[in-house]
């Protein structure tokens, strides 16, 4: 989170003095003394080497800044539809990857217990219901879970296999 917090200041500041670089030439003034006759002109800019040289480094490590921000940074492709209508159980390590702190907690809690209804979600996160409607709609639509209607009742069972070790929910 603070590294991509810090990539995006880093990209946001290259794309500003880029701009400003481009914007802002450098002043050329030239002198033309013939005789008694001096010409200054002030209104020529030109981009000098430096320029075209800081222009063109910093457009190449923006470039690299923004790629390694959409191709390697921690954002993960969600799990395929398919998998949860072939029966497939997903791993506990694959299922919390990229899901937030609030997400996990609420998959902790329904990977414990198996099958557990919406409202005691509700009860045991402390969470609104809008909120854990959201949460259960993203972790469904990732198939890490099937909600099913029961009367009145919704019930949620889990698509993820508990982790050898023992889920500690806080």
């Amino acid at each position: 989170m603070v590294k991509t917090t810090l990539l995006k200041i880093i990209i946001f500041l290259l794309v500003l003095i880029i701009t400003f670089k481009i914007l802002t030439p450098s002043p050329i003034y030239i002198v033309m003394e013939n005789g008694r006759i001096n010409i200054r002109l002030r209104n020529i800019f030109i981009y000098t080497f430096f320029d075209m040289t800081l222009i063109a480094s910093l457009s190449f490590i923006l470039g690299l800044l923004i790629a390694y921000y959409f191709l390697i940074s921690e954002t993960k492709m969600p799990i395929r539809i398919e998998e949860i209508r072939e029966g497939k159980i997903v791993s506990w390590n694959n299922a919390v990857k990229g899901l937030d702190k609030d997400e996990i907690k609420v998959l902790k809690i329904i990977v414990e217990w198996n099958k557990i209804y919406q409202s005691e979600l509700v009860k045991r996160t402390g969470f609104s219901k809008s909120k854990i409607s959201r949460i259960l709609g993203k972790l469904e639509y990732r198939g890490l879970i099937v909600r099913k209607r029961k009367g009145l009742k919704k019930i949620v069972i889990s698509m993820v296999s508990k982790p050898r070790h023992q889920i500690m929910v806080s």
